[in-house]
């Protein structure tokens, strides 16, 4: 009868060729979808207020009013976003970021990031 025993270095190969697969299996799945975000400044209010999202999504602020405003917090500064422009921030990371408008400080807003 003929010994059925392998190698360890068989063994070794063999592991090393199923761990290499499964790392091509996991690099071929699709990575998690950013969404999009939209907040609408209009009638000196950010609309909505409070927004959900997570690391990748993109927020984008789009000026319905009349007048000019900015999207402030100490990780980000649009600049002025004239009526009818937009701006938009890719969330980095984790966290909640109170901003403002600089122009206008009691319009204020938030995004939550989990």
């Amino acid at each position: 009868m003929k010994d059925q025993r392998r190698h360890p270095a068989t063994l070794w190969s063999t592991a090393g060729i199923c761990l290499a697969m499964l790392g091509a299996i996991a690099a071929s799945r699709p990575p998690a979808m950013s969404r999009m975000h939209r907040v609408e400044i209009k009638g000196k209010a950010f609309q909505p207020g409070r927004v959900e999202a997570s690391p990748g999504d993109t927020i984008l602020w789009v000026n319905r009013d009349s007048v000019t405003h900015t999207v402030t917090h100490t990780d980000f500064k649009s600049g002025d976003i004239a009526p009818g422009g937009d701006w938009g921030f890719i969330v980095a990371k984790a966290g909640e970021a109170a901003y403002h408008c600089s122009k206008h400080p009691t319009m204020k807003g938030v995004v939550l990031a989990r």
